[in-house]
């Protein structure tokens, strides 16, 4: 039997938008025996990554997730049902559309070289946040204009016109979404407006539409990164607000960007919430919490 240390549990999204080819997926697999001795589980359904990583992942030095952050994001969730001792390290091979966690890793696109990195990488701390007490999510958990836009694009766009498919639904809900009433509280915060966008995150971009600079995200130091958009009174307001997302400078009026180790959400409404790009839940109250350093993540040797 492999040393427990060289054993990895690869789980394998076969749904993801980027498998081109059966010979793909082949010499991925020939690149993870190089230097594993992996046990390669292919996904039947939702919530089965998240299964397999709690039923499996104590028996593994490392688990991977191999599709969009979405795996990634099951991945984790059933890593983090298993005690805090009995965790093992998580990789992620991107083989989605947009991969918006991998950029905060520093992941090659190419999956090859990414599962390489599963090897030669190194191992990072990395803060999760949880939400109401029973679901983790890796990177963001967001509601309003962009937030539904990787759960509501059909799989068949994304795999057509990938991150210009995210683009389009992205820009389009800007024109379709309801402002929604909230009471936001937090660390010596108090916030009661109508917001079109809010996210509670850990990562430099989200939806490939929202980015955020490297200088203002640490992936370990406790604090989730928080944006809260309030509704556009005019299209003078709503072009600000678009040029202040391009450039990153969230100093308009009508965004409010700060760090938090948790956060409060109430609407009178019930509010659907999307984590790492999938539908989560809805609710009227939705609670925010940072798990520090709660996972082990494999990343690239350049990442920060």
């Amino acid at each position: 039997m492999a040393d427990a240390s060289n054993r990895l549990l690869f789980i394998l999204n076969p749904h993801a938008g980027r498998y081109k080819t059966k010979f793909e997926l082949y010499e991925l697999i020939e690149q993870l025996c190089r230097d594993f001795d992996p046990t390669i589980h292919m996904t039947v359904g939702p919530g089965d990554a998240a299964d397999t990583a709690w039923r499996l992942g104590s028996q593994f030095d490392l688990v991977a997730a191999c599709g969009g952050d979405g795996t990634l994001s099951e991945v984790i969730n059933g890593v983090m049902r298993l005690p805090a001792q009995d965790r093992p390290r998580v990789g992620y091979v991107p083989a989605g559309t947009t991969n918006d966690f991998a950029a905060s890793l520093n992941l090659p696109r190419e999956m090859k070289k990414a599962a390489h990195v599963l090897a030669s990488g190194k191992t990072m701390r990395y803060d999760i946040g949880r939400l109401n007490e029973t679901h983790y999510f890796s990177y963001v958990a967001s509601f309003g204009a962009f937030s539904s836009t990787a759960y509501a694009t059909a799989q068949t766009l994304k795999n057509a016109l990938g991150h210009l498919g995210y683009l389009l639904e992205g820009i389009r809900s800007i024109g379709e979404i309801r402002p929604i009433a909230m009471t936001v509280r937090g660390e010596e915060l108090l916030l009661q407006d109508a917001f079109i966008f809010g996210a509670v995150m850990n990562s430099r971009q989200v939806a490939g539409l929202v980015q955020i600079s490297a200088d203002q995200v640490r992936c370990d130091d406790g604090l989730h990164e928080v944006m809260l958009i309030r509704s556009p009174k005019n299209l003078q307001e709503l072009s600000g607000i678009l040029t202040g997302l391009a450039t990153q400078n969230y100093a308009h009026d009508c965004i409010r960007f700060f760090h938090t180790p948790h956060i409060v959400f109430e609407s009178e409404a019930p509010v659907a919430w999307g984590t790492d790009g999938e539908y989560a839940l809805t609710d009227t109250q939705v609670r925010f919490c940072n798990c520090r350093g709660a996972v082990e993540l494999i990343a690239a040797e350049d990442a920060q």
